[in-house]
């Protein structure tokens, strides 16, 4: 069996900005992907063809709530979950480590902390929306793989290793990465906001966990 893991970011890592700072993971089960391709048709065709008319892809930050729970309406005949890790930049050990650490690595650790609260027991596509600069590409996938390299030794569902290939792709070819921008988002309105309603439509299906540097 093969999973697809689309990844995405909301909020800023910047000093100032934005008060919290969010990875989320949006998984689907390989079969699945071509009901994504059949949701981006039916949004863009039918109901929603004049607000998303000029935009290359759906984010978060300018779509109606509507569009939002159209998405996570159709999702309801897809094996999916999700996962946000959110950091909270205001507390102070986060504060005095985005002072003193290159974002890239937090983002990285975010990343690593968050695939190791995911039991998986199966092979993985993992695409990342390229925020990962060029030059950091190659330690970051290094990194990511040495984590399913040690699976075995974090859970007692198997003790086989995965596979997991990853990709830097752009959000526009994606529909998986959209939507990982949209749950974002909307765990964003949570934490910035103080505004669940929109995250609170997944309900089991989303999982959150907090930030804190090992």
């Amino acid at each position: 069996m093969k999973y697809l893991f689309f990844l995405d970011e909301s909020g800023d890592m910047g000093i100032n900005g934005s008060n919290f700072f969010i990875i989320t993971i949006f998984s689907i089960n390989f079969f699945d992907i071509k009901k994504l391709d059949y949701i981006n048709k039916r949004a863009r065709r039918n109901r929603f063809k004049k607000e998303l008319s000029g935009k290359k892809e759906i984010k978060g930050y300018y779509s109606s709530n509507e569009i939002i729970s159209f998405l996570f309406d159709s999702l309801i005949d897809i094996d999916f979950v999700s996962y946000s890790i959110v950091m909270d930049k205001k507390s102070f050990k986060n504060m005095n480590l985005l002072k003193n650490c290159n974002n890239h690595m937090i983002y990285l650790d975010m990343v690593k902390q968050l695939l190791n609260t995911i039991d998986i027991g199966y092979d993985v596509d993992l695409r990342v929306d390229r925020f990962v600069p060029k030059n950091f590409i190659k330690i970051f996938n290094e990194k990511i793989i040495k984590i399913f390299n040690n699976h075995e030794n974090r859970t007692n569902m198997s003790k086989n290793r995965f596979n997991i290939n990853i990709h830097h792709s752009q959000s526009e070819n994606w529909l998986g990465i959209q939507i990982a921008d949209v749950i974002g988002w909307c765990c964003f309105q949570k934490f910035e906001k103080n505004n669940p309603k929109l995250i609170e439509k997944l309900n089991k299906n989303h999982f959150i966990i907090k930030y804190s540097k090992k």
